[in-house]
Order: C-alpha cells, then structure tokens, then sequence
C-alpha cells in the first residue's frame, strides 16, 4: 500500500460516505428521547440546575462534565427536562466524529476506501453509538482529539511528497488559538484529557530535541508555537481544577470516585473501544500493529504521532499509577476518545495487508479480478462480520435497555398536574432522579404549603425493580398496612429511622407507570396540624436543628408574619396529641 501524494478520490466515495452518515444518525436517533438515566441523569440532575457561576466551581463527583454540563445547564433551563434536546450536543459530536475519523484517516493514508472503513466502523459501533446518544462528555473528547490531530496533520503536511513537515512560516494567532481552546475545552470536560496533551508534548518536544535543536528558543517556529500553547492549557487546568474548585471539593470527588483496580484499567479500556466487537480482538490489535509498521515505512513523523497519542496516554496513566504519582487509575472509558485512532490503524493495516494479499492471487491466478477489485472486495468483506456482531449487540442490549427505561417523564407530568398545595413524597432510592424530574415543582408546592398554612393532598410514589420495591405490604393483628421504606424520619421515640406504616384504607392508587405507581392519602385522613406563630407553639414540636431555633418576626405586604430563625438544618415534627397533653398543652 503506497500512499499517493495527491490521492483520487473516486466520485462515489462522497455519496457513501453520505450513506454512512445517514446510518450512523439512524442508529444513533432510535430511542434518542428515552428517560435520562445513570450517569447522564446524575450530571444534568445535581449540577445543570445550579446557577452557571456555580457549576464551574461544584465537582464534588467526577460525573460533573464541566464544560457539557454547562450546555445541558443551558437547554435545561431554556427548555426544560426534554431528553432528546438534552442529547443533541453529544449526537452531534457523535455524527461529527464520523466524519472527522474518515478525513482524519485520509489525511493518515490518502486511501478513500480505507477512510470509509474507518467512518463506517465508527458508524457502527455500539460504544460510539452509547456516547453519541447519552448526555455524556466522551465523544465531545473524540471530536476534539480528531480535530486537533487532523489540524495538526493539516498544518504540517506541506512537505515534497505532502510528508509530516513544519511549515515554513509560523502558525498564525488564530490557528494557535483554535487549537489551544480545543484542548482546553477537553480538560474543561474531563481534567484526565491532559494525558493527550502530554502526548501531544512528547511528540513536539522529541521533534525539536532530534531534528531542530538549533530553534529551540525560536518563538516563531511552529513546534515551540505549539509547546507554549499546550504550557498555557496546562495553566488553565490548573485554573479550573486547582483555583475555581477548592482543594476540600477536589479531594471529596476523589473520596466519591469509583477507581478500577490497576490490573482492570487496560482491558477494560479495549472493552470500551471494541464493545461487541470482542471476537476480533486480537484481529484488531495485529491489523493495527499492520498499519503502526505501514506508517512506520511510509512517513516516521506520522508513525511516532501516532505512537505517541494511541498508546501513551494508557501508559502513562498507568506508570504513574505504579510510581505513586496517581493514587489510583482512571475508568477505562476515560480514553474512549481514543477509539478513531485505534480504528484508524486497524484499518490501515487490513487495507495495506488486502492490497499484498490480492497482489499475491492475482500473480498467481491471473483468471481473477483485477489485484486492486480483490483488494476492494477482501477489504470490505472484513466488515461483515464486525457490522453483524454490532446489529446483534444493538438489538439484544441498547435498544431493549433504552425502551425498557424507568418513565420518569411521566411521573414529571403528573406532578405538573397537582395544585399548588399538594405534596409530593418519594424514598431516598430514586432521590437523584425526582431532583430532575419533579423535585422543582415540588419546592414551588412545599413554598406553598409553608407560606399559606393549607396542605390540600399527599402523594407518594412506590418504586419496583425486580421483586424489590420502596413500599410493601404486611398485615398486622388483621390490618393491612403500607410499609414506606427508606425514608428519611426520625423516629419522635428516639429510636433512630423507622418505616412509615400506613393503613391500606387511608391509602388509594391514582396513576401506575409500569415500575412506577402513584399513591394518595384519602382526603378524610389529612387532619390539620398545630400551627406555629407564638413561641409558645414551639412546645407542641418536636424540633432537632444544628443551632438554637427561635421566632421572629418579618414583615410583609400582609403584615408582620412569624418565621422561624435558624442556621444550618431542620427537622420538625409535631407532637402526637398524647405527648403534647403530657407536656401540659392538651
């Protein structure tokens, strides 16, 4: 496999590379609008809603995404808790990784056919479709590897036979900072993309070490244009991670991560790049080793690129694991972005070993099709089986999971539905998801409730996966009763959190969800609870606070109201009748 120096481009390369772009929104499309969930709804659900100010500042978990947060913050509020707009940045980036993996790859190799290997691969791949439909920052890292290598490519292919080269003149302002907000913008989102700019470093600098010693202090040379602008990507890491987020914050969201063990780290990370495709594994580390050893013939500068961006950042993550330096290893789907690199050199080295292949058949059976229609043909026919393993993953797992997904949207319109002094209760369980869908509404209504003294009805929502629910049924000396699980109460006798039991007459069934179902206390069992405007109320609560609570008095367009001061927390429960009698207030 020659690489041409200014490849023809066949005129139906463009209209299946249109083809593969349609594939890969349809597949990514099915099912876009399925209910947030996991990780995706974690991030949208604690940090989109704070203020844009805050999210910079608040990682207490690594789940917070900064710079996509920041978006979905953005279609949150203006939109509000729709999935599929929720999505659409990252299917974006999903459509615009195929793309750039098959110009990246021509850039590579300058072989159309092995560029839309690589676009279809990415198409189809189950992992990249999981990312490109799911409110996560992994394919926003792709799309911005893929561009800066493609720019770089772009940027240094000037030599005589279009060879890896700096250019003559220097890299203009603007060049070198599209590039630099590239690379910020990864570690904005995920602050581990700073392994990538390492490589990125380690090629540069290895380059002015061997080949341009004599301009290492030339501040107008492309190379050291390109080491500054990754020091100065450094310094905004250290901004963002180190100045706008406190040092307690960072070490909290390394306490709350969930580290592989350092044995886990590298298969896990070749199950994330080659999900569905596990049968052909060892297929794909040889062909890619094919293609390593192809470049290495036909252009060095590009072969320690390469090098140096595919299997570097792994590495280094895991020597400073075993050096002490990182106190554990990242999660394998932190490099996912590397994923186009790896197909890039899979698929350079099939190509390249199908050319030899086909030459070797033709020259010994001359009868066949021409050597370069063999080539085509065994070449494509390596996608076969890779897009069969792929449809059968995507119809027995990802479609099946995202339609069989909780109808949380639902129990959302529900709570829409209620007035304006109706409460809503559900356990600790799906705590993360009401925070998103519903738990908005239901401050307005607690507000509500508080502000005007009236509690019109109480709802609560009972939740089922598998034979596990939040509300059971037991029966004691002939009664039925509603246990409500994991529900944060205190018990008034002192004897720690308890279940809530509620006669089954109290209670009636007004909607169901599938796994979902929505409860009402009858209206005849809400009786009114002791009010508490004069300090001599306080005496029929029982109050546990983290500082003194007293009464005092605000006033209002209505007049002077009564509230309660206090700092930190608060639970109040009011006292049972025969309690409050005790104390001398029946």
């Amino acid at each position: 496999m020659e690489i041409p120096t200014r490849p023809a481009i066949p005129k139906s390369v463009p209209i299946l590379l249109g083809l593969t772009l349609v594939l890969a929104a349809g597949l990514r499309l099915a099912l876009i609008g399925a209910p947030l969930s996991s990780d995706e709804l974690a991030m949208v659900s604690i940090w989109g809603q704070m203020p844009f100010a805050r999210i910079v500042s608040n990682y207490q978990y690594p789940n917070n995404h900064i710079f996509l947060t920041l978006i979905e913050s953005g279609l949150l509020k203006a939109f509000g808790a729709n999935s599929a707009l929720l999505r659409l940045p990252v299917l974006a980036c999903g459509l615009l990784s195929v793309l750039l993996g098959y110009y990246t790859a021509l850039r590579v190799a300058r072989d159309s056919a092995m560029a839309l290997g690589v676009a279809f691969l990415l198409a189809i791949s189950p992992a990249h479709i999981y990312y490109s439909a799911n409110a996560r920052g992994y394919l926003l890292l792709a799309v911005f590897a893929q561009a800066v290598i493609h720019w770089i490519l772009t940027l240094f292919g000037n030599g005589p036979r279009e060879t890896f080269t700096p250019p003559d003149s220097p890299l203009r302002i603007g060049e070198l900072l599209g590039l630099g907000l590239l690379l910020f913008l990864g570690t904005w989102t995920v602050p581990t993309f700073a392994l990538f700019e390492g490589s990125l470093g380690l090629f540069f600098a290895s380059q002015l070490l061997a080949r341009y010693r004599e301009r290492l202090l030339d501040f107008r040379f492309p190379c050291v244009q390109i080491l500054l602008t990754l020091l100065a990507c450094l310094i905004g890491l250290y901004f963002q991670y180190g100045v706008l987020i406190s040092r307690e914050m960072l070490n909290l969201a390394v306490a709350n991560s969930s580290p592989p063990a350092l044995s886990d780290m590298l298969p896990r990370m070749a199950a994330e790049w080659l999900r569905s495709f596990e049968p052909f594994s060892l297929a794909f580390f040889l062909f890619a080793a094919a293609g390593l050893a192809f470049l290495y013939k036909s252009d060095r500068n590009v072969f320690f690129l390469t090098l140096c961006v595919l299997p570097f950042p792994p590495a280094a993550a895991y020597l400073a694991v075993k050096s002490g330096a990182f106190a554990f290893p990242p999660h394998g789907r932190v490099f996912f972005y590397l994923q186009p690199f790896l197909f890039i050199c899979a698929s350079m080295g099939a190509r390249a070993l199908a050319e030899k292949a086909a030459a070797l058949a033709g020259a010994r059976f001359p009868a066949m099709a021409p050597s370069r229609m063999g080539a085509h043909i065994l070449f494509g026919a390596l996608f076969v089986p890779l897009a069969f393993c792929a449809a059968q993953d995507l119809k027995n797992n990802y479609y099946p999971e995202r339609a069989g997904r909780e109808p949380l949207h639902k129990v959302l319109e529900f709570v829409k539905t209620l007035g304006p002094q109706d409460l809503f209760l559900t356990s600790n369980g799906p705590h993360v998801e009401f925070y998103l869908y519903g738990a908005d509404a239901m401050r307005q209504r607690v507000n509500n409730i508080v502000a005007k003294g009236e509690l019109s009805g109480i709802y609560f929502l009972e939740r089922r996966r598998g034979d596990k629910s939040d509300v059971d049924r037991t029966v004691r000396e002939g009664v039925e009763y509603l246990e409500l699980k994991d529900y944060s109460q205190i018990n008034p006798l002192g004897k720690g959190p308890a279940p809530l039991l509620l006669p089954s007459a109290m209670v009636e069934t007004v909607a169901r969800f599938d796994n979902l179902a929505i409860h009402k206390i009858r209206p005849q069992y809400i009786k009114k609870a002791y009010s508490l405007k004069t300090p001599e109320d306080m005496g029929r609560w029982l109050i546990s606070a983290e500082s003194p609570v007293h009464l005092e008095s605000f006033r209002t367009a209505d007049g002077a109201q009564p509230v309660i001061a206090f700092k930190g927390s608060i639970v109040m429960l009011s006292k049972l009748p025969q309690e409050t009698a005790k104390d001398g207030f029946g």
